[in-house]
């Protein structure tokens, strides 16, 4: 198995080359490049099985490489590492394949846990490959060599005409009906009710596969269910209009939803295509992912070919300049009262759609920044936590999830601006902060960040507080620790002078003695009754 790493920072690199145990992972090479150009170098000249490649590069970016790689070496997986939370590039990564797309900085398990995603998929797809040669092979693995053929014919490993599939099936001793039609189902997770790691979301799905496949092959009489991304599967089925009811097979499917959210905790949506001829499936599949992609509004419905989801009407955003106001004056409860006023009235709208959230999402942070900024509150210090990014990146998906982080960024939002305008409440942090850090190299930026304020504002609230600038509060601090070490400790001086933040002594004894008027030895001797320094 072979890894090619490709990022235009080599940081970057060594990181990720430090944080996986390769050699577990059965990994033999390990190959590096710097660009586009480099990357392709090396696909010219050795066996790649993994990528993981950064998006934005400047000599060609991670997703051009992609689309180069899925053209000349199509059974090399990919997973993109990126510092750029961007809908758009997750988008196009998820059509290009990508196994994952995650967010810098990755913890070591998490990598350790896509790559196992990968190489599960690689040896998945090199046992397939052995099923085809070795056709003794077929009656014991027939549910993995029909899974594989299906996802061959959706994702393009098979070309969409008819005689191709015909000759792959051959191969493979699946035997088609030459007129018949196949029913594509997609069952869509759209959230789990706990967090789980990715080994029990993949151990669920699978699970999930096994029980989808028994409830609609309860009403049509073979089924193959199978996933394609993370948190989505489909069913394929070869059917007749003639024997195809689909009212039946929407209740049978709504007690499978039923089922997921008492055994699985989650919530599911199904969408049901219509019958179509083999070569068409792609299509098909791709309708139903434009179904899902703007169904913000519905969970736990089954959706049949004639029901619809798109928008009819332009559904008119709030009045952000109240919220605003809201926000600027801390009337957080009445801001609430009015989020929820405003998702009542959503839910009588039939035109909320995935663009509609984006759009909301973009002029809410706005309205926040716009109110931060005036506050001297850093934004992207206050809302660069886990947590705070999880619910940014749910809240575009469905309309509950967008309320739940509205919600909770105006309480985070306004419990802070609360404690800038109690300034007393920040000194006290920043009493705290350089208590704590005392013995460290303490700068304005360092203290002004721990407080999620510009540095300028926060000199402002110190000189407030204390009469003077923040460096000559942090002086005032180190000079009345060392004091207190001089008169009640006999740790030498030098040392002392380390435990207050001072490297070098020399300095330490010219600041102590502009605020004493002594050096810290003759402190000390005087202190200690020494005649000759009183």
């Amino acid at each position: 198995m072979n890894i090619l790493l490709v990022d235009d920072e080599a940081p970057a690199i060594d990181g990720t080359l430090a944080a996986v145990e390769w050699k577990q992972l059965g990994v033999n090479e390990t190959f590096t490049a710097f660009s586009k150009a480099e990357a392709q170098e090396i696909f010219n000249t050795e066996q790649v099985d993994i990528m993981i490649c950064d998006i934005e590069m400047p000599q060609g970016s991670g997703i051009e490489l992609l689309t180069w790689v899925r053209e000349h070496h199509p059974e090399t997986e990919a997973i993109f590492l990126t510092a750029h939370a961007d809908f758009k590039y997750a988008q196009q990564a998820i059509q290009l394949g990508c196994v994952d797309y995650v967010l810098k900085p990755i913890q070591s398990d998490e990598l350790e846990d896509v790559l196992n995603v990968a190489i599960s998929q690689i040896n998945q797809r090199k046992k397939s490959l052995q099923y085809r040669q070795y056709g003794k092979f077929w009656l014991q693995n027939k549910p993995l060599v029909i899974e594989r053929f299906w996802l061959d014919v959706l994702k393009g490993g098979i070309l969409p005409n008819l005689e191709a599939i015909r000759s792959a099936a051959k191969e493979l001793s699946i035997h088609l009906h030459d007129e018949s039609l196949v029913l594509p189902i997609m069952v869509k997770v759209q959230r789990w009710y706990k967090d789980l790691s990715i080994k029990e979301e993949n151990k669920f799905q699978t699970e999930l596969c096994d029980v989808t496949e028994d409830f609609i092959e309860a009403i049509i009489n073979e089924a193959s269910v199978f996933p394609v991304e993370q948190g989505i599967l489909v069913g394929i089925s070869e059917v007749s209009n003639a024997e195809l009811d689909m009212t039946s097979l929407k209740l049978k499917l709504e007690s499978l939803i039923v089922h997921c959210n008492q055994r699985f905790f989650c919530d599911i949506s199904i969408y049901v295509g219509e019958p179509a001829l083999i070569v068409d499936l792609g299509a098909r599949m791709d309708h139903l992912k434009t179904m899902d992609q703007n169904n913000v509004s519905y969970s736990n419905r089954v959706f049949l070919p004639e029901r619809k989801i798109y928008p009819s009407i332009n559904v008119d955003l709030p009045d952000f300049n109240v919220w605003l106001k809201m926000m600027a004056e801390g009337l957080k409860d009445s801001l609430h009262d009015e989020v929820d006023r405003y998702q009542q009235f959503l839910q009588t709208q039939s035109g909320a759609d995935a663009q509609f959230l984006i759009q909301f999402h973009q002029d809410f942070l706005q309205m926040v920044y716009v109110v931060l900024q005036e506050k001297g509150i850093q934004a992207h210090q206050l809302f660069n936590d886990t947590r705070s990014q999880e619910l940014s990146m749910k809240a575009i998906r469905m309309v509950t999830d967008l309320f739940t982080w509205v919600h909770y960024v105006i309480d985070k939002a306004c419990d802070y601006i609360k404690d800038v305008e109690l300034s007393y409440s920040i000194m006290d942090k920043v009493k705290q902060y350089v208590s704590q850090n005392i013995h460290e190299k303490l700068t304005r930026e360092e203290i002004a960040n721990f407080v999620y304020l510009h540095p300028d504002y926060l000199t402002r609230i110190v000189k407030k507080e204390t009469g003077m600038p923040i460096i000559q509060y942090i002086q005032q601090q180190r000079v009345a620790l060392a004091k207190e070490l001089l008169i009640k400790t006999d740790m030498p001086v030098s040392e002392i002078a380390m435990q207050v933040g001072y490297m070098h002594f020399s300095q330490f004894s010219k600041i102590f003695k502009r605020h004493i008027d002594m050096t810290p030895i003759q402190f000390r001797h005087m202190q200690k009754g020494d005649n000759q320094y009183q």
